[in-house]
């Protein structure tokens, strides 16, 4: 896994692109975990009128 690669990366350069992915990864992951929430909220909303 990249975390793996990080953990044992000696090249610095390597080591900031390995971290930019990895933070990248992360926003996604963030932002899909706020989207799920957002739209089961709307989904039990709607179920309820």
């Amino acid at each position: 896994t990249k975390q793996h690669y990080l953990n044992n990366e000696e090249d610095f350069e390597v080591s900031c692109k390995l971290n930019s992915e990895i933070a990248d990864l992360a926003s996604i992951i963030n932002d899909l975990w706020l989207w799920y929430r957002l739209t089961q909220n709307v989904s039990e909303g709607k179920a309820h009128q």
